[in-house]
């Protein structure tokens, strides 16, 4: 069920342009629900439910509907078709009855990180930390960073990427694969206080832990710290990559930061908890990757576009779905939660 103020938020995001996957992503909606509340709202100009008319359910029962709830709890992979076809009942009302009445969608199986009972219950121990350390007004002083290879190569969903095509066409549209296209890392902050400048990894650079407190946190952090954080306690989160973890980084970050997220807060393999991950680089691939690019140089100009698009209201409800995050991954035990 969404409600009214996640309705308030999808329309306020749309209206900023974010695309509907962006939006279903950022607010850990599915696209059909997303997409519904937007059409309401065009056609109405509200965001209220509409008023229920035509005539009674007939074959959407309780009886059925508790039947069907009970098999798909069993058996989360069934096929509408098939259970249409078992109780006798039309694909479109099946369809309904387990879209409308028992509110479920059918979510794509993606891939994700592999998580071992270790790894879920290290993920839920520092979930409940990150929980507290956010609460309040201390989630807007948290600076999330993270890094990104994003190439010369189009962004394309094999889900929803369609050609428009005369009818009968006789070609089929395939994907084009390039090995080892031109490529381009990049690195990035956020945070309620405002975001960081996207610094670009020189091509060929060793990322070691000189060359991370060279040109990341000395070159982006402490600027960045100094035109929005001054005077203010706020936190570095950053994933445990070995440049990140290396001794001489930590007793830098010590040194020089109010404060940091050490190990024992932030748990490894979660991308799915890092705002840049889950939110930000989707947006931005979306935007600045649309198209193939014939150079490294016209990437970073669209991609240095799409990171001066992230708005300090998108930034909010990025945010705002973190917590939420936290409570999903807390609620499945450390376990995958989308």
């Amino acid at each position: 069920m969404v409600s009214e103020e996640d309705r308030s938020a999808i329309n306020a995001n749309h209206k900023r342009g974010m695309p509907i996957p962006v939006i279903a992503k950022s607010l850990k909606f599915h696209r059909k629900q997303v997409h519904r509340v937007v059409q309401r709202f065009e056609e109405t100009g509200g965001i209220k439910d509409r008023q229920r008319e035509g005539r009674p359910r007939s074959a959407r029962t309780p009886k059925l509907m508790n039947m069907i709830r009970k098999k798909i709890q069993r058996n989360p992979q069934r096929s509408i078709r098939k259970l249409a076809r078992e109780h006798e009942v039309s694909h479109e009302t099946m369809r309904k009855l387990i879209t409308d009445d028992l509110e479920l969608v059918p979510y794509k199986l993606t891939k994700g990180q592999l998580l071992t009972d270790q790894n879920k219950e290290s993920r839920l121990e520092k979930c409940r930390k990150m929980k507290n350390l956010s609460r309040g007004d201390a989630l807007q002083r948290i600076l999330f960073t993270d890094e990104k290879i994003f190439t010369v190569q189009p962004y394309r969903n094999s889900q929803n990427q369609r050609e428009l095509l005369p009818k009968g066409s006789p070609r089929v549209v395939k994907r084009e694969n390039v090995h080892f296209p031109q490529s381009i890392m990049v690195w990035g902050g956020i945070s309620g206080l405002g975001k960081t400048k996207l610094v670009f990894v020189p091509k060929g650079a060793k990322i070691n832990a000189d060359t991370y407190r060279e040109l990341i946190l000395e070159g982006a952090v402490i600027p960045w710290a100094q035109e929005n954080a001054e005077n203010i306690e706020w936190s570095l989160q950053q994933d445990w990559a070995p440049a990140h973890g290396a001794k001489k980084t930590l007793q830098w970050c010590e040194a020089n930061l109010p404060s940091f997220w050490s190990k024992d807060v932030w748990p490894s393999n979660s991308p799915d908890l890092n705002p840049l991950d889950f939110s930000v680089w989707g947006i931005m691939e979306q935007k600045a990757c649309a198209v193939k690019h014939k150079s490294v140089g016209s990437l970073k100009r669209a991609l240095e576009k799409a990171w001066d698009e992230i708005s300090p209201e998108m930034i909010a409800a990025i945010l705002k779905n973190f917590r939420k995050r936290l409570d999903a991954c807390i609620a499945a035990r450390g376990s995958h939660f989308e």
